[in-house]
Protein backbone atom coordinates (compact mmCIF):
# COMPACT_ATOMS: atom_id res chain seq x y z
CA UNK A 1 0.00 0.00 0.00
CA UNK A 2 1.40 3.36 -0.89
CA UNK A 3 2.08 5.48 2.32
CA UNK A 4 -1.17 7.69 2.75
CA UNK A 5 -1.13 10.59 4.97
CA UNK A 6 -2.68 10.72 8.21
CA UNK A 7 -6.47 12.44 8.29
CA UNK A 8 -7.59 15.08 10.49
CA UNK A 9 -11.50 14.59 11.32
CA UNK A 10 -14.15 16.86 12.30
CA UNK A 11 -15.98 14.41 14.32
CA UNK A 12 -16.27 15.69 17.69
CA UNK A 13 -14.53 14.24 20.18
CA UNK A 14 -17.47 13.66 22.52
CA UNK A 15 -19.55 11.37 20.73
CA UNK A 16 -19.51 7.44 20.90
CA UNK A 17 -16.80 5.54 19.76
CA UNK A 18 -19.57 3.51 17.36
CA UNK A 19 -20.63 7.54 16.08
CA UNK A 20 -17.25 8.07 15.20
CA UNK A 21 -16.69 5.17 13.26
CA UNK A 22 -19.70 5.91 11.31
CA UNK A 23 -18.24 9.32 10.03
CA UNK A 24 -14.84 7.25 9.37
CA UNK A 25 -17.24 5.03 6.88
CA UNK A 26 -18.95 7.94 5.44
CA UNK A 27 -15.66 9.33 4.71
CA UNK A 28 -14.04 6.22 3.23
CA UNK A 29 -17.41 5.74 0.69
CA UNK A 30 -17.10 9.51 -0.64
CA UNK A 31 -13.30 8.95 -0.94
CA UNK A 32 -14.26 5.40 -2.99
CA UNK A 33 -16.65 7.37 -4.70
CA UNK A 34 -13.88 9.34 -5.82
CA UNK A 35 -11.23 6.63 -6.50
CA UNK A 36 -8.85 7.59 -3.55
CA UNK A 37 -8.56 3.52 -2.58
CA UNK A 38 -5.70 3.74 -0.45
CA UNK A 39 -7.34 6.89 1.81
CA UNK A 40 -10.55 5.28 1.56
CA UNK A 41 -8.97 1.97 3.33
CA UNK A 42 -7.14 3.82 5.90
CA UNK A 43 -10.71 5.16 6.87
CA UNK A 44 -11.97 1.54 6.87
CA UNK A 45 -9.30 1.03 9.40
CA UNK A 46 -9.82 3.90 11.40
CA UNK A 47 -13.41 3.00 11.69
CA UNK A 48 -12.56 -0.63 12.72
CA UNK A 49 -10.21 0.83 15.25
CA UNK A 50 -12.86 2.52 17.01
CA UNK A 51 -15.93 -0.41 16.74
CA UNK A 52 -14.58 -3.84 15.87
CA UNK A 53 -18.23 -4.29 14.53
CA UNK A 54 -18.32 -1.77 12.30
CA UNK A 55 -19.71 -2.51 8.80
CA UNK A 56 -16.35 -2.36 6.84
CA UNK A 57 -15.97 -5.61 4.76
CA UNK A 58 -17.85 -4.73 1.58
CA UNK A 59 -16.09 -1.51 1.40
CA UNK A 60 -12.70 -3.16 1.81
CA UNK A 61 -14.00 -6.00 -0.66
CA UNK A 62 -14.79 -3.04 -3.04
CA UNK A 63 -11.49 -1.59 -2.79
CA UNK A 64 -9.52 -4.54 -3.29
CA UNK A 65 -11.61 -5.45 -6.44
CA UNK A 66 -10.49 -2.32 -7.57
CA UNK A 67 -7.16 -2.95 -7.11
CA UNK A 68 -7.06 -6.40 -9.31
CA UNK A 69 -8.47 -4.75 -12.14
CA UNK A 70 -6.33 -2.73 -13.92
CA UNK A 71 -8.73 -0.77 -15.78
CA UNK A 72 -10.02 0.88 -12.40
CA UNK A 73 -8.92 4.35 -11.40
CA UNK A 74 -6.33 4.74 -8.40
CA UNK A 75 -6.16 8.26 -7.48
CA UNK A 76 -3.80 7.17 -4.28
CA UNK A 77 -0.85 6.05 -6.59
CA UNK A 78 -0.13 9.57 -7.82
CA UNK A 79 -2.15 12.18 -5.82
CA UNK A 80 -2.98 13.45 -2.94
CA UNK A 81 -6.63 14.51 -1.15
CA UNK A 82 -6.37 18.50 0.75
CA UNK A 83 -9.24 19.16 2.11
CA UNK A 84 -12.52 16.97 1.95
CA UNK A 85 -16.24 17.98 2.85
CA UNK A 86 -18.86 15.47 3.97
CA UNK A 87 -21.64 17.75 3.96
CA UNK A 88 -20.80 18.87 0.65
CA UNK A 89 -19.91 15.43 -0.69
CA UNK A 90 -16.68 17.22 -2.40
CA UNK A 91 -12.79 16.42 -2.54
CA UNK A 92 -10.26 18.91 -3.03
CA UNK A 93 -6.96 17.11 -4.07
CA UNK A 94 -3.72 17.79 -6.00
CA UNK A 95 -5.31 16.97 -9.23
CA UNK A 96 -7.04 21.32 -9.13
CA UNK A 97 -3.73 22.26 -8.81
CA UNK A 98 -1.97 20.72 -11.61
CA UNK A 99 -3.01 21.23 -15.50
CA UNK A 100 -4.36 18.05 -16.58
CA UNK A 101 -4.26 16.33 -20.05
CA UNK A 102 -5.64 13.11 -19.30
CA UNK A 103 -9.46 12.97 -19.81
CA UNK A 104 -10.07 10.89 -16.71
CA UNK A 105 -8.44 13.09 -14.44
CA UNK A 106 -10.19 16.36 -15.96
CA UNK A 107 -13.86 14.77 -15.47
CA UNK A 108 -13.03 13.86 -11.83
CA UNK A 109 -11.17 16.88 -10.70
CA UNK A 110 -14.33 18.56 -11.76
CA UNK A 111 -16.68 16.24 -10.49
CA UNK A 112 -15.13 16.00 -6.95
CA UNK A 113 -15.62 19.93 -6.27
CA UNK A 114 -17.53 21.85 -8.32
CA UNK A 115 -20.45 22.75 -6.57
CA UNK A 116 -22.52 25.53 -8.39
CA UNK A 117 -22.48 26.67 -11.70
CA UNK A 118 -23.49 30.02 -13.05
CA UNK A 119 -24.50 29.66 -16.91
CA UNK A 120 -25.94 33.43 -18.53
CA UNK A 121 -27.97 31.85 -21.28
CA UNK A 122 -29.03 35.42 -22.77
CA UNK A 123 -27.23 38.91 -22.47
CA UNK A 124 -30.01 41.40 -21.81
CA UNK A 125 -30.94 42.98 -18.48
CA UNK A 126 -33.72 45.43 -18.42
CA UNK A 127 -31.95 47.53 -15.46
CA UNK A 128 -29.10 49.52 -15.05
CA UNK A 129 -28.58 49.52 -11.44
CA UNK A 130 -25.60 51.87 -10.38
CA UNK A 131 -23.92 49.26 -8.26
CA UNK A 132 -23.54 47.11 -11.35
CA UNK A 133 -21.03 46.60 -13.93
CA UNK A 134 -24.24 47.16 -16.18
CA UNK A 135 -24.14 50.53 -15.55
CA UNK A 136 -21.45 50.67 -17.64
CA UNK A 137 -21.31 47.61 -20.11
CA UNK A 138 -24.45 48.32 -22.44
CA UNK A 139 -26.68 45.35 -21.56
CA UNK A 140 -30.04 46.96 -22.20
CA UNK A 141 -30.32 47.49 -25.52
CA UNK A 142 -29.74 44.58 -27.16
CA UNK A 143 -29.91 40.79 -25.97
CA UNK A 144 -27.49 37.45 -27.54
CA UNK A 145 -28.23 34.36 -26.88
CA UNK A 146 -25.45 31.64 -25.83
CA UNK A 147 -25.28 29.25 -29.00
CA UNK A 148 -26.67 26.11 -28.61
CA UNK A 149 -23.84 24.25 -29.45
CA UNK A 150 -22.10 25.80 -26.68
CA UNK A 151 -24.77 24.85 -24.21
CA UNK A 152 -25.43 21.50 -25.44
CA UNK A 153 -21.51 21.06 -24.78
CA UNK A 154 -21.80 22.33 -21.10
CA UNK A 155 -25.18 20.23 -20.36
CA UNK A 156 -23.59 17.05 -22.26
CA UNK A 157 -20.48 17.34 -20.33
CA UNK A 158 -22.63 17.58 -16.84
CA UNK A 159 -24.20 14.64 -17.58
CA UNK A 160 -21.68 12.64 -18.96
CA UNK A 161 -20.41 13.04 -15.27
CA UNK A 162 -24.32 12.49 -13.37
CA UNK A 163 -23.67 16.11 -11.92
CA UNK A 164 -25.77 15.91 -8.93
CA UNK A 165 -25.34 19.89 -7.33
CA UNK A 166 -26.56 23.16 -8.39
CA UNK A 167 -26.74 24.35 -11.50
CA UNK A 168 -27.73 28.10 -11.87
CA UNK A 169 -29.26 30.06 -14.45
CA UNK A 170 -27.49 33.57 -13.56
CA UNK A 171 -25.73 36.55 -14.65
CA UNK A 172 -25.01 39.88 -15.82
CA UNK A 173 -28.78 39.44 -17.27
CA UNK A 174 -32.39 38.77 -16.57
CA UNK A 175 -33.29 35.65 -18.10
CA UNK A 176 -36.94 36.04 -17.54
CA UNK A 177 -37.02 38.55 -20.52
CA UNK A 178 -36.94 35.67 -23.03
CA UNK A 179 -38.75 33.61 -21.23
CA UNK A 180 -39.23 31.14 -24.25
CA UNK A 181 -35.28 30.38 -24.26
CA UNK A 182 -35.17 29.88 -19.97
CA UNK A 183 -37.83 27.74 -20.70
CA UNK A 184 -36.23 25.44 -23.50
CA UNK A 185 -32.52 25.44 -21.50
CA UNK A 186 -33.97 24.30 -18.17
CA UNK A 187 -36.35 21.33 -20.06
CA UNK A 188 -33.28 20.22 -21.69
CA UNK A 189 -30.79 20.33 -18.77
CA UNK A 190 -33.73 18.80 -16.40
CA UNK A 191 -33.68 15.64 -19.02
CA UNK A 192 -30.00 15.14 -18.81
CA UNK A 193 -29.35 16.12 -15.21
CA UNK A 194 -32.14 14.18 -13.13
CA UNK A 195 -30.18 14.76 -9.89
CA UNK A 196 -28.89 18.51 -10.49
CA UNK A 197 -30.28 21.38 -8.45
CA UNK A 198 -32.17 23.82 -10.83
CA UNK A 199 -32.06 27.19 -9.92
CA UNK A 200 -33.29 30.27 -11.55
CA UNK A 201 -31.94 33.96 -10.17
CA UNK A 202 -34.23 36.74 -11.38
CA UNK A 203 -35.25 40.23 -10.21
CA UNK A 204 -38.98 39.84 -10.48
CA UNK A 205 -39.90 42.43 -12.94
CA UNK A 206 -41.09 39.78 -15.28
CA UNK A 207 -42.55 37.17 -12.72
CA UNK A 208 -46.08 36.21 -12.72
CA UNK A 209 -48.17 33.30 -11.81
CA UNK A 210 -47.74 31.66 -15.10
CA UNK A 211 -43.83 32.20 -15.65
CA UNK A 212 -44.15 30.40 -12.69
CA UNK A 213 -45.90 27.79 -13.58
CA UNK A 214 -43.89 27.39 -16.44
CA UNK A 215 -40.90 27.41 -14.66
CA UNK A 216 -42.08 24.29 -12.83
CA UNK A 217 -42.82 22.65 -15.59
CA UNK A 218 -40.11 23.09 -17.14
CA UNK A 219 -37.91 21.42 -14.42
CA UNK A 220 -36.69 24.29 -12.06
CA UNK A 221 -36.18 23.11 -8.26
CA UNK A 222 -36.26 26.88 -6.98
CA UNK A 223 -36.25 30.53 -7.39
CA UNK A 224 -33.81 33.23 -6.20
CA UNK A 225 -35.47 36.49 -6.42
CA UNK A 226 -33.41 39.60 -5.81
CA UNK A 227 -35.04 42.78 -5.26
CA UNK A 228 -33.65 45.67 -7.05
CA UNK A 229 -35.34 49.08 -5.82
CA UNK A 230 -35.40 52.68 -8.68
CA UNK A 231 -32.00 53.41 -9.65
CA UNK A 232 -29.93 56.13 -8.49
CA UNK A 233 -32.47 56.16 -4.45
CA UNK A 234 -31.36 55.22 -1.28
CA UNK A 235 -31.59 51.74 0.28
CA UNK A 236 -35.17 51.67 1.92
CA UNK A 237 -36.59 49.28 3.94
CA UNK A 238 -40.27 50.23 3.70
CA UNK A 239 -40.21 50.28 -0.23
CA UNK A 240 -38.30 46.59 -0.02
CA UNK A 241 -41.22 45.70 1.92
CA UNK A 242 -43.90 46.72 -0.79
CA UNK A 243 -42.34 45.22 -3.22
CA UNK A 244 -41.91 41.20 -1.44
CA UNK A 245 -45.58 42.47 -0.44
CA UNK A 246 -46.99 42.87 -4.26
CA UNK A 247 -44.78 39.77 -5.37
CA UNK A 248 -46.15 37.50 -2.51
CA UNK A 249 -49.69 38.42 -3.99
CA UNK A 250 -48.79 38.04 -7.60
CA UNK A 251 -47.59 35.07 -6.63
CA UNK A 252 -50.31 33.56 -4.07
CA UNK A 253 -47.97 32.87 -1.32
CA UNK A 254 -47.28 33.51 2.21
CA UNK A 255 -44.39 35.36 3.84
CA UNK A 256 -41.81 33.25 5.92
CA UNK A 257 -39.24 35.91 7.42
CA UNK A 258 -35.63 34.27 7.42
CA UNK A 259 -33.27 36.99 8.15
CA UNK A 260 -32.96 40.55 8.89
CA UNK A 261 -30.64 43.28 9.31
CA UNK A 262 -31.78 46.46 10.28
CA UNK A 263 -29.96 48.84 7.10
CA UNK A 264 -28.57 46.18 5.80
CA UNK A 265 -30.40 43.03 4.50
CA UNK A 266 -33.95 41.43 4.05
CA UNK A 267 -34.46 37.74 3.27
CA UNK A 268 -37.69 36.24 2.92
CA UNK A 269 -38.88 32.53 1.76
CA UNK A 270 -42.53 32.57 -0.37
CA UNK A 271 -44.41 29.41 0.70
CA UNK A 272 -46.52 27.35 -2.36
CA UNK A 273 -46.29 23.95 -1.12
CA UNK A 274 -43.02 22.27 -1.50
CA UNK A 275 -41.75 25.02 -4.08
CA UNK A 276 -38.46 27.14 -2.99
CA UNK A 277 -38.45 31.12 -3.55
CA UNK A 278 -36.37 33.17 -1.78
CA UNK A 279 -36.29 36.55 -2.08
CA UNK A 280 -34.12 38.44 -0.65
CA UNK A 281 -32.28 42.58 -0.91
CA UNK A 282 -29.60 44.24 0.88
CA UNK A 283 -27.91 47.70 0.25
CA UNK A 284 -25.67 46.71 -2.83
CA UNK A 285 -24.05 49.89 -2.13
CA UNK A 286 -22.43 49.27 1.02
CA UNK A 287 -22.37 45.33 1.14
CA UNK A 288 -22.55 44.36 -2.46
CA UNK A 289 -19.84 43.45 -4.28
CA UNK A 290 -17.30 45.68 -6.17
CA UNK A 291 -16.94 42.82 -9.11
CA UNK A 292 -13.50 42.25 -9.09
CA UNK A 293 -12.66 45.63 -8.92
CA UNK A 294 -14.27 47.11 -11.51
CA UNK A 295 -16.66 49.22 -8.96
CA UNK A 296 -14.69 51.20 -6.62
CA UNK A 297 -17.63 52.95 -4.47
CA UNK A 298 -19.67 49.88 -4.25
CA UNK A 299 -19.40 47.40 -1.47
CA UNK A 300 -16.97 46.84 1.66
CA UNK A 301 -13.86 48.44 1.31
CA UNK A 302 -10.75 47.00 2.07
CA UNK A 303 -7.03 47.65 1.05
CA UNK A 304 -5.32 44.55 0.34
CA UNK A 305 -7.00 41.11 0.97
CA UNK A 306 -4.79 38.51 2.03
CA UNK A 307 -8.03 35.67 2.44
CA UNK A 308 -8.24 32.67 0.44
CA UNK A 309 -10.11 31.97 -2.49
CA UNK A 310 -11.74 28.79 -3.31
CA UNK A 311 -14.20 30.14 -5.71
CA UNK A 312 -12.33 28.76 -9.09
CA UNK A 313 -12.46 25.61 -7.25
CA UNK A 314 -15.69 24.96 -6.47
CA UNK A 315 -17.63 26.67 -9.31
CA UNK A 316 -17.69 27.05 -12.86
CA UNK A 317 -18.79 30.19 -15.20
CA UNK A 318 -20.44 30.29 -18.40
CA UNK A 319 -20.85 34.07 -19.76
CA UNK A 320 -23.08 34.13 -22.71
CA UNK A 321 -20.57 34.36 -25.44
CA UNK A 322 -18.63 31.15 -23.95
CA UNK A 323 -16.23 32.50 -21.80
CA UNK A 324 -15.33 31.34 -18.46
CA UNK A 325 -13.76 33.49 -16.45
CA UNK A 326 -12.27 32.79 -12.97
CA UNK A 327 -15.59 33.37 -10.84
CA UNK A 328 -19.02 34.79 -10.54
CA UNK A 329 -17.46 38.62 -9.54
CA UNK A 330 -16.55 39.45 -13.52
CA UNK A 331 -18.06 40.10 -16.56
CA UNK A 332 -17.52 37.94 -19.16
CA UNK A 333 -17.93 40.23 -22.35
CA UNK A 334 -15.88 43.32 -20.21
CA UNK A 335 -13.41 44.16 -22.32
CA UNK A 336 -11.60 45.25 -19.20
CA UNK A 337 -11.79 41.30 -17.97
CA UNK A 338 -10.30 40.03 -21.49
CA UNK A 339 -6.90 39.20 -19.89
CA UNK A 340 -8.46 37.46 -17.11
CA UNK A 341 -10.86 35.05 -19.14
CA UNK A 342 -9.34 31.52 -18.35
CA UNK A 343 -11.59 29.63 -21.62
CA UNK A 344 -14.18 29.88 -24.07
CA UNK A 345 -16.13 26.72 -24.64
CA UNK A 346 -16.90 27.42 -28.19
CA UNK A 347 -13.25 26.76 -28.45
CA UNK A 348 -12.63 23.43 -26.48
CA UNK A 349 -13.60 20.09 -26.64
CA UNK A 350 -15.41 20.28 -23.07
CA UNK A 351 -15.77 22.22 -20.40
CA UNK A 352 -13.62 19.92 -18.10
CA UNK A 353 -10.67 21.61 -20.85
CA UNK A 354 -11.25 24.70 -19.47
CA UNK A 355 -11.53 23.67 -15.65
CA UNK A 356 -8.24 21.98 -15.58
CA UNK A 357 -6.35 24.10 -18.15
CA UNK A 358 -3.16 26.17 -17.33
CA UNK A 359 -4.87 29.46 -16.88
CA UNK A 360 -7.59 28.22 -14.69
CA UNK A 361 -4.90 26.04 -12.24
CA UNK A 362 -2.74 29.62 -12.30
CA UNK A 363 -5.92 31.13 -10.59
CA UNK A 364 -6.24 28.50 -8.04
CA UNK A 365 -2.46 28.45 -7.26
CA UNK A 366 -2.71 32.30 -6.85
CA UNK A 367 -5.21 32.33 -4.24
CA UNK A 368 -5.13 29.39 -2.32
CA UNK A 369 -2.74 30.89 0.46
CA UNK A 370 -3.15 33.63 2.93
CA UNK A 371 -0.64 36.14 1.45
CA UNK A 372 -1.36 39.63 -0.40
CA UNK A 373 -3.48 38.99 -4.15
CA UNK A 374 -2.86 40.15 -7.20
CA UNK A 375 -5.07 42.52 -8.94
CA UNK A 376 -8.06 42.50 -9.45
CA UNK A 377 -8.41 40.14 -6.51
CA UNK A 378 -6.20 42.19 -4.37
CA UNK A 379 -9.71 44.71 -3.72
CA UNK A 380 -11.72 41.61 -3.51
CA UNK A 381 -14.22 41.44 -0.39
CA UNK A 382 -16.39 38.50 -1.35
CA UNK A 383 -16.63 35.21 -0.24
CA UNK A 384 -14.24 35.88 3.11
CA UNK A 385 -17.10 34.43 5.53
CA UNK A 386 -15.14 31.90 6.72
CA UNK A 387 -12.77 31.85 8.98
CA UNK A 388 -10.47 28.66 7.34
CA UNK A 389 -9.85 31.35 4.42
CA UNK A 390 -7.39 33.17 6.84
CA UNK A 391 -6.22 29.80 8.91
CA UNK A 392 -2.52 29.73 7.75
CA UNK A 393 -2.04 26.81 8.94
CA UNK A 394 -4.67 25.27 6.20
CA UNK A 395 -2.58 26.41 3.64
CA UNK A 396 0.91 26.72 4.64
CA UNK A 397 1.96 22.60 4.16
CA UNK A 398 0.64 23.02 0.22
CA UNK A 399 2.68 26.28 -0.49
CA UNK A 400 5.37 24.65 -1.93
CA UNK A 401 2.98 22.16 -4.03
CA UNK A 402 1.29 25.34 -5.45
CA UNK A 403 3.25 27.17 -6.46
CA UNK A 404 4.04 27.25 -10.32
CA UNK A 405 7.49 24.81 -10.26
CA UNK A 406 6.06 22.12 -8.23
CA UNK A 407 4.81 18.69 -9.78
CA UNK A 408 5.01 15.72 -7.41
CA UNK A 409 2.33 15.53 -4.95
CA UNK A 410 3.06 16.27 -1.23
CA UNK A 411 2.66 14.14 1.68
CA UNK A 412 0.46 16.59 3.93
CA UNK A 413 -2.54 15.99 6.74
CA UNK A 414 -5.58 16.75 4.58
CA UNK A 415 -8.56 18.27 6.37
CA UNK A 416 -12.17 17.04 7.00
CA UNK A 417 -15.39 19.03 7.82
CA UNK A 418 -18.12 18.24 9.61
CA UNK A 419 -20.64 15.56 8.39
Amino acid sequence: MQNVSALRVAIPADTSAQQRALGHLDLARLLLDGHWLAHAEQQCLAAASLDPEAETQALRAEIAARRQDPSALDLSQEHQPIGVSLRQGTIVSTLHFRTQTDERLKREAFRQAVTYIDVETSSQCNRRCGYCPNAFNDRLTSNRFMKDEVYETLIGDLSAIDYRHELHFVGFNEPLMHRDNILSRLALARRALPRASLIVFTNGDYLDRGCLDDLLAAGMDSLIVSVHLSPDKPYSEQAVFDRINRLARALDTQIQPMQYAAGAYINVRLVRGTLDITVRQLDYVRFGSNRASSLPNVGPQIDVRTSACLLPIHQFVLGHEGKSPPCCTMVSDDPNNDKYIVGDVAETASIFDVYCGSKMVSWRRSLFNVDPKRAPCDKCADNRGSPDLDNAALYAPWATFVSPGAIEPAAMTYICSGR
